[in-house]
């Protein structure tokens, strides 16, 4: 049996990504890949997570281009779908933002003394494999 590979649309990418809340993010961290999950949700069309303040995962720490990877799998189906926001991170800074971030239900899932509220923003892309 083959499988059938259809690319998805920018609102179903971001409908998918409002469904889940762990991914991963993807960077360049001293020249080197690094990839690390983070728990996130989606804001608008961008998409928040929290860091440590200094970690690897601040984007002043690690750099501003960054992809962020959702996916789901039925393996005995041999079907899914990948989800992959391409673009940039920074740091929230702005007063009306961090309230905001303060309000939406994302909480780290590791404590830090100290952490930063982090924004993906950047073009959003998918594809669903699944049986014909």
């Amino acid at each position: 049996m083959n499988g059938s590979l259809e690319h998805l649309g920018t609102d179903e990418c971001w409908r998918l990504l409002t469904q889940y809340h762990l991914g991963r993010v993807a960077m360049v961290l001293e020249g080197r890949p690094f990839v690390m999950p983070v728990n996130y949700i989606v804001s608008g069309v961008s998409v928040l997570y929290r860091a440590g303040a200094g970690s690897s995962l601040d984007p002043a720490e690690a750099g501003s281009l960054v992809a962020l990877e959702v996916d789901a799998t039925k393996p005995e189906y041999h079907s899914g779908w990948s989800v992959v926001l391409q673009g940039h991170a920074r740091q929230v800074t702005d007063s009306a933002e961090l309230a905001d971030c303060a309000r939406l239900p994302l909480r780290p899932w590791v404590t830090h003394a100290q952490s930063v509220c982090v924004r993906i923003t950047g073009e959003v892309t998918g594809r669903r494999i699944g049986f014909r």
